[in-house]
């Protein structure tokens, strides 16, 4: 609590990370208390085409700083019936020939087997008895599917306070499954941007364990420069440099090889 508050002569490296992590508990809390129940968006991870080859797929939550119940970002795995795997196989095909996002959209207070609920994003997410009720943002005829929440690597609520500044070199968020590894940039602050790309394996020392709980990654870009205020997004190079805390707390410098396929937001 001391270092949240900033002390001045803390300066212990550890006590840093731990302060930070108090805060974004707080902050989540807080969420958890004032948010009320609205529709979330989310994006499909999975942009090849082995989301046919199993009946669960990763979500990104579509961040917007303009509505306090949409300013955090959230990574979730979802398992889904034969029947919704292939709607969503279709509406993925869809959206590819269109140029547009993969986004599933809750129907807000909606769930499968207990009809109306009224639960904000943090209360839908962690209802274990919950099929949650999905439709296809860009469906025209508004398909739904219902996806029931397995496993959440990341969430947390952005920190929108003055004094959060940009990290020196880009950061991102490495985790996934035996079938995927998927990499997102990781907000700082606004403005940013939300990119995912899916790597082409899972990077050297980084243990299945550790790529299911997910790894926060320093990502070093060969043009490295700022943007305006912001840093520069991933290009168009399939290797970088990433720099991650493996096991034991050993610092972990290897590369990340990106596959190509990204999709990225203001």
């Amino acid at each position: 609590m001391v270092n949240t508050c900033m002390n001045p002569w803390q300066s212990n490296e550890s006590a840093f990370e731990i302060g930070d992590l108090f805060r974004m508990i707080v902050l989540n809390a807080i969420g958890r208390i004032e948010d009320h129940t609205v529709p979330h968006r989310f994006i499909l991870c999975d942009l090849t085409e082995s989301i046919g080859k199993s009946n669960e797929i990763f979500l990104e939550y579509l961040t917007d700083t303009d509505i306090p119940e949409h300013q955090y970002q959230v990574f979730v795995k979802v398992r889904m019936s034969n029947a919704d795997r292939r709607m969503i196989k279709k509406y993925r095909v869809i959206c590819h020939q269109k140029g547009l996002p993969v986004i599933l959209e809750t129907v807000a207070g909606v769930s499968v087997k207990t009809g109306l609920v009224d639960l904000n994003l943090h209360g839908l997410l962690n209802r274990k008895d919950l099929d949650i009720c999905f439709k296809f943002y860009n469906d025209p005829a508004g398909n739904t599917v219902n996806l029931k929440v397995v496993d959440i690597p990341r969430y947390h609520r952005v920190d929108m306070s003055s004094h959060v500044t940009y990290p020196d070199k880009l950061k991102y968020f490495i985790y996934g499954d035996s079938n995927l590894t998927i990499m997102s940039h990781v907000i700082a602050k606004f403005p940013d941007f939300q990119q995912t790309s899916i790597l082409m394996k899972r990077p050297d020392y980084l243990t299945e364990q550790m790529l299911q709980l997910g790894v926060l990654a320093e990502i070093e870009l060969d043009e490295g420069s700022r943007h305006g205020r912001r840093r520069s997004s991933l290009g168009h190079s399939r290797l970088y440099r990433a720099t991650f805390k493996g096991e034991l707390d050993a610092t972990i410098r290897t590369c990340v090889e990106n596959s190509g396929d990204h999709f990225i937001t203001k």
